[in-house]
């Protein structure tokens, strides 16, 4: 039996136990000025809990907190929002080894799984039409939230242009990232050639 003829029932199984399903279609990334565009709020946001909720399409329902508001007006400071992460790729999949996309070889890590509890995200967000108590869901696209680095002052955070402070969110990311691949590789080195001195 093919892959496609199995997974015909499971999925019509999947629909008939949760009827409210989304179709697990999205966007590719439509550039960050579009990005903007389509977003209602941008926010810098925590993730405080995750619910039980979950849809078809990869989407999960979160409990989060605004911490700073870069478009638009959060009117309450926490609430449930539906969030699903997808992250940028490359147009063509050139970027990627052999251009075959990213290869996962391990369970989800925090670019590719779910939302992490306690972490910081920028969210590109709408309002949610799904007629339950959530307030919103991210833009179905790719690149509608990222990660924000742990060492950034929100707080002190002056926006001047939007654009350019969203970029500037990103690139201190991916700074720490570096700065943190570094000290694990600097591990890595110390493990094979210190060891057994």
């Amino acid at each position: 039996m093919s892959v496609a003829q199995r997974a015909v029932p499971v999925l019509a199984l999947m629909l008939a136990l949760h009827p409210k399903a989304y179709a697990p279609i999205f966007g590719g990334y439509p550039g960050l000025h579009s990005l903007i565009q389509e977003s209602e709020i941008i926010a810098a946001v925590t993730v405080l809990e995750r619910l039980p909720e979950w849809d078809i399409g990869g989407s999960n329902r979160y409990k989060i907190e605004f911490t700073k508001v870069l478009k638009g007006s959060a009117p309450q400071k926490q609430t449930i929002v539906w969030l699903r992460n997808l992250e940028i790729t490359p147009a063509g999949g050139g970027a990627w080894p052999s251009g075959s996309g990213p290869i996962h070889y391990f369970g989800p890590t925090e670019r590719f799984g779910d939302f992490r509890l306690g972490y910081r995200y920028v969210l590109f967000l709408v309002k949610s039409e799904r007629g339950d108590n959530s307030s919103y869901e991210n833009v179905n696209c790719e690149g509608s939230s990222f990660s924000i680095s742990p060492l950034r002052d929100l707080a002190s955070l002056k926006v001047e242009s939007l654009p350019e402070t969203l970029i500037l969110l990103f690139r201190e990311y991916v700074d720490f990232k570096r700065t943190e691949l570094k000290e694990i590789e600097q591990e890595l080195n110390a493990f094979i050639h210190e060891a057994g001195k």
